[in-house]
């Protein structure tokens, strides 16, 4: 991309100073470029602020899930050709929840998401010859490092359709105790045995009362819904828990998550547990 400064002529300089045209090329900015996020390129775990990979790593990543878009549904996702390794253009169509196309997308596909023909079984083929659909389905997870849970940043992972059957199960374990996510430690890993890159979710523990009451406000405040229209522009049906904090020491590790069967990260000292990574 060339950052070359354009010389402006007299007459734009007139127009533009007279009201006449507005410069307003800020517009067209992509403000998902600008949202912290996680990307599993190479499959690895890339950690992206400002376009910049501020860490990445092929170990397990030890997280507190704070939000998730949207909460009811999924995501779309339709790109019109194939996918080509290392494009990052945008798609030719999406929904964030699901309902209707993004505001943002300039050619729908479908008035809704319901009716639309990309969104039908048997609309595309999977990669082993199956019947699939052409649009995607996903969740965004935001999702804080483990290791920060007060002032970590929100990164947004993206799960796609091959990932959504395990965050399902996992959220079911979860749910079947009544357990909050933002009050658990998850650990996100990528499935070795899988061609493509597979997530795969634990309970790593529950967190301790200082840093799970931290954790419920940072959900209950939702303070990343301003960095992207995607998440801003969602709205939670779910009542809103709002935690007051007290003074107390700090833990030395989450409770152990039980009943649930038993995980390697769930017998693990939690500190042992962050500091690999």
């Amino acid at each position: 991309m060339s950052g070359k400064e354009l010389v402006v002529p007299d007459w734009l300089k007139a127009k533009i100073e007279s009201g006449e045209a507005k410069a307003d090329a800020d517009k067209v900015v992509s403000t998902v470029e600008s949202v912290p996020r996680i990307s599993l390129k190479s499959r690895r775990f890339n950690f992206i602020e400002n376009g910049e990979v501020v860490m990445k790593t092929a170990d397990p990543i030890h997280v507190v899930i704070v939000g998730v878009q949207p909460e009811h549904g999924m995501a779309k996702t339709f790109y019109e050709g194939a996918y080509e390794p290392g494009d990052s253009s945008p798609p030719d169509c999406s929904s964030y929840d699901g309902i209707r196309p993004d505001s943002w997308i300039s050619n729908p596909q479908s008035e809704n998401c319901a009716t639309c023909p990309n969104n039908k079984w048997g609309s595309a083929k999977s990669m082993s010859g199956g019947k699939a659909k052409a649009c995607r389905d996903s969740k965004r997870l935001i999702v804080i490092n483990g290791k920060n849970v007060k002032d970590g940043t929100a990164f947004m992972l993206n799960v796609t359709v091959a990932s959504l059957k395990n965050l399902s199960d996992y959220g079911k374990q979860l749910a079947k105790q009544g357990l909050p996510l933002e009050a658990i430690m998850t650990t996100v890993g990528i499935d070795e045995d899988s061609d493509f890159s597979k997530l795969t979710f634990a309970a790593a523990g529950v967190l301790n009362e200082s840093q799970g009451v931290i954790a419920l406000q940072r959900s209950a405040e939702r303070a990343w819904a301003s960095d992207t229209p995607a998440i801003e522009h969602q709205t939670s049906s779910a009542p809103v828990v709002t935690a007051q904090p007290q003074a107390e020491p700090e833990a030395a590790a989450p409770a152990p998550v039980a009943p649930v069967a038993a995980t390697p990260a769930e017998d693990a000292d939690m500190d042992k547990l962050l500091n690999s990574w």
